[in-house]
């Protein structure tokens, strides 16, 4: 990505085009990539407080009401680090070296496929950066945890980032500001979730 996004815009992840479903112009990305089972489990790094595992637990709860054939199922902790490929998909902040590259990064995921040229994932992570301030309660000043939490879930779906300036409202729109809230999903995150998995 060339240029350096100002500190109040944090880019969280990448790409993004428009597909044609319905007979309806609906912005999404999907790369083909998936979950071959319906339902995926994910844990939570190094005991969170309440507030963050509420936070996560409603970000997959926004998905899995969606209207898909999918659901994320909320484990308990871990201790396993997260971005670590490791078979078990983990949630949590740590100090990663990506963010040393990509310090305006609020967060990323890391998926991995079964197999080199496997288009089925055996693990997703996200990994939020430590140095950034993250809020649960709609703090101004600091990043909203669940906004976030949404929006890689959505990678984890393998739905991509938005660049248009047309789609600022969508989950999946690349950046997010200071105190922004984004936790709703728009119709276009809705259609590609049921375009991958299928409708309930």
């Amino acid at each position: 990505m060339n240029g350096t996004p100002s500190k109040i815009t944090k880019v969280i992840f990448f790409i993004s085009f428009l597909a044609l479903i319905d007979n309806q112009c609906l912005a999404f990305d999907y790369k083909g990539l998936h979950w071959n089972n319906r339902i995926v489990s994910f844990y939570l790094w190094n005991p969170p407080s309440a507030a963050v595992i509420q936070a996560h637990n409603k970000s997959a709860a926004t998905w899995n009401n969606a209207g898909a054939n999918f659901y994320f199922l909320p484990e308990s902790t871990t201790s396993n680090i997260p971005g670590v490929r490791d078979f078990k998909n983990v949630i949590g902040g740590a100090n990663d070296p990506y963010f040393q590259e990509n310090p305006d990064a609020a967060a990323f995921t890391r998926c991995w496929p079964t197999s080199v040229g496997s288009t089925i994932w055996s693990e997703c992570d996200t990994v939020m950066n430590m140095n950034d301030p993250i809020s649960t309660s709609g703090d101004p000043n600091a990043y909203d945890l669940e906004s976030i939490s949404v929006h890689e879930f959505g990678h984890w779906l393998r739905l991509g980032d938005l660049y248009s300036t047309g789609v600022p409202g969508n989950v999946m729109f690349w950046s997010l500001s200071l105190g922004e809230i984004r936790r709703i999903l728009d119709i276009d995150s809705r259609n590609g979730i049921i375009h991958i998995y299928g409708p309930r």
